[in-house]
């Protein structure tokens, strides 16, 4: 079964109305996990994964972008050609994963965050018309990337899950740098709710009161030794 991309349009300043258009994407056939963000311009970029088919594991990360005044620009593959989806479920986990973006507008460029598998170790690698970087090349796979603007470019925040230990920790990426941002470890192993099989898509980024906000799906061990259930986690 297919799966098209569709955007509403909605008109600026009115809380509740039908969509003033319904715009198709094209190169949209079989997409997962659309990412939008404002040009600043009255315009979007749209950042989502293409897959060949309706059974394909793997797919390859797109962009595309529309204007009011010229309407879609033809979409391009900004993932590599040894692109790899995150394994599934991850390495030493019973987690299904995912390898469909996030995006940010920073300084009027699109940066565009994803996890893959393209090394053989789940990495968070970051898109911008100047070329593609590594962000963090160690450590466990990395997974769930989540992206804001910042000065002069854009900060992250990532899971990187430890196989041997079963502990997974959020990272926050800026200026080049990486660190443990969780003040204790997530224990997916121990969920006795979802039996470790599930890791909600929660994770998100922004900026308040010239701070960053960072969220992620967390489970991790209570006061009283207890495994408390999923929950999102806020720093």
């Amino acid at each position: 079964m297919e799966s098209p991309l569709k955007v509403a349009v909605l008109p600026a300043g009115v809380k509740r109305s039908a969509p003033a258009s319904v715009l198709d994407v094209p190169g949209a056939r079989y997409a997962q996990g659309a990412a939008p963000a404002g040009d600043g311009r009255g315009g979007f970029w749209l950042a989502w994964e293409e897959y060949p088919d309706a059974v394909a594991n793997s797919g390859s990360i797109r962009l595309a972008h529309w204007s009011p005044q010229g309407g879609w620009e033809a979409p391009k593959t900004i993932s590599p050609p040894g692109f790899r989806d995150l394994p599934e479920p991850l390495p030493g986990f019973r987690v299904d994963t995912s390898s469909v973006p996030a995006i940010a507008v920073s300084n009027g460029v699109p940066h565009v965050v994803w996890a893959s598998a393209d090394s053989g170790r789940g990495r968070i690698y970051l898109w911008t018309p100047k070329g593609l970087r590594t962000l963090h090349a160690t450590g466990g796979d990395q997974l769930l990337p989540a992206v804001a603007p910042d000065a002069g470019g854009v900060v992250v925040s990532f899971s990187q899950a430890d196989a041997r230990t079963g502990r997974i920790d959020r990272l926050l990426w800026r200026w080049g740098r990486a660190r443990v941002i969780s003040s204790a470890p997530s224990l997916l192993r121990t969920d006795r709710f979802f039996d470790g099989r599930f890791l909600g898509w929660m994770s998100g980024l922004t900026w308040f009161r010239g701070r960053v906000l960072a969220t992620w799906p967390d489970v991790r061990q209570g006061s009283r030794g207890a495994i408390s259930a999923m929950t999102a986690r806020v720093s």
